[in-house]
C-alpha cells in the first residue's frame, strides 16, 4: 500500500468516525428532548444499555480479536474460506439468538443488577422497554458478521 493510499484510507476512516460521533450526539440530544432526564429517560437508558453491552462484548471482543484473524487465515483454504465463514456465521447467529432469548427471559434479574435502586414502577417500565429492545441485537449483528 502506497503512502497516498494509506492517507486516503485513513482519511475515510477519520471522516467516518467524525460523522458517527456527530450523529450519535444528535441521537442523544433527540432522546433527551423526547424522553427527558427524569424517570422515562432513565428507564430507556437502562433498557437500552443492556443490549448494547452484549453487542459491544461480541463485536469488540470476539469478532475483532478472534474471528477476523481466523477469517483471514481461512481465505487461504481451497474454497476461499467459504465453508469456515458459513459455519462461523451460523454459530454467531445461533449464539446471538440464544443470548437474546436468555436476555429477554432474565430481564427482571438484569434490571435488578443494573439498577437496584429504582422503584417498582421504574423497574416495570425498564422491563417492558428491555424486552422490546433486546431483540435489536438480532437486527444489528447479521450485517456485521
Amino acid at each position: 500500500m502506497s503512502d497516498s493510499q494509506l492517507l486516503r484510507a485513513s482519511s475515510v476512516m477519520a471522516a467516518g468516525t467524525i460523522v458517527s460521533r456527530i450523529t450519535g450526539l444528535i441521537r442523544n440530544l433527540l432522546i433527551v428532548a423526547l424522553l427527558g432526564t427524569a424517570i422515562l429517560g432513565d428507564t430507556y437508558n437502562v433498557a437500552n444499555t443492556m443490549p448494547n453491552i452484549l453487542y459491544n462484548l461480541l463485536i469488540g471482543g470476539a469478532l475483532t480479536a478472534v474471528f477476523v484473524p481466523q477469517i483471514v487465515r481461512s481465505l487461504r483454504d481451497s474454497d476461499g474460506g467459504s465453508a469456515f465463514i458459513s459455519r462461523l456465521f451460523t454459530l454467531t447467529i445461533s449464539s446471538l439468538f440464544l443470548l437474546t432469548l436468555l436476555g429477554v427471559i432474565f430481564s427482571p434479574q438484569l434490571v435488578n443488577i443494573y439498577a437496584p435502586e429504582y422503584a417498582v414502577q421504574v423497574l416495570v417500565m425498564s422491563l417492558l422497554e428491555l424486552i422490546n429492545l433486546y431483540p435489536m441485537c438480532l437486527q444489528v449483528m447479521p450485517p456485521v458478521t
